[in-house]
C-alpha cells in the first residue's frame, strides 16, 4: 500500500527575497573596489584581467586583497574603475603618490623626469621637507597639474 503524496506539477516557486550581493555597498579595501566595478560591468575576472592588461590570478589576488598592484598596473586599474580608489589628496604628500599612480610611475622614475634627487621627493612626501626654491616650486606645480608631466630628460 503507498501513502498518498500530493503532487504539484509544474508549480513555479519564486523567493520574494533578495538575493545578496556578493560585493560590499561600502567598500573599503581595493580589492572591494575592484570587485564590485567588475561585478556592476558583468564581466568574469579574466575579461577585466584582459581589460587590464593583467593575470587572471593578478586579479584574483587583487579581489581578496592578497597583493597590492605594482606602480605600472595603476592607470589600467584606474581607467578600469573610473577613479583613483585612494582617498583624495589634500597635501604636497598625498599629491605626489596620486600623481605617480595616474602616471603608473615610481618614485625614482618620477624623480628622474623631474631633474631631482628620489630622497628629495621621499622628504616631501614625509613632510619633512617642503620645496623652497622657485624652481623646485615650479617643477612640483607642473607635475602635478592634471593632465601635464614633465617631460623625460
Amino acid at each position: 500500500m503507498h501513502a498518498r503524496v500530493a503532487l504539484l506539477p509544474y508549480v513555479r516557486l519564486c523567493s520574494t527575497r533578495a538575493r545578496p550581493k556578493p560585493y560590499s555597498e561600502e567598500a573599503a579595501t581595493f580589492g572591494q573596489h575592484l570587485k564590485k566595478r567588475r561585478i556592476e560591468l558583468g564581466l568574469l575576472q579574466r575579461e577585466a584581467a584582459c581589460r587590464m592588461d593583467v593575470a587572471v590570478e593578478t586579479i584574483i589576488a587583487w579581489e581578496k586583497d592578497r597583493k597590492e598592484p605594482e606602480h605600472w598596473n595603476w592607470p589600467g586599474i584606474i581607467a578600469f574603475l573610473g577613479y583613483d580608489p585612494h582617498p583624495a589628496p589634500s597635501t604636497l604628500g598625498e599629491r605626489l603618490p596620486a600623481r605617480y599612480r595616474q602616471l603608473g610611475v615610481s618614485r625614482r622614475e618620477a624623480s628622474r623626469r623631474l631633474g631631482m634627487d628620489e630622497n628629495t621627493l621621499a622628504a616631501y612626501e614625509t613632510g619633512a621637507w617642503r620645496p623652497r626654491t622657485p624652481r623646485s616650486r615650479a617643477l612640483l606645480a607642473s607635475f602635478l597639474r592634471s593632465g601635464a608631466s614633465v617631460q623625460s630628460r
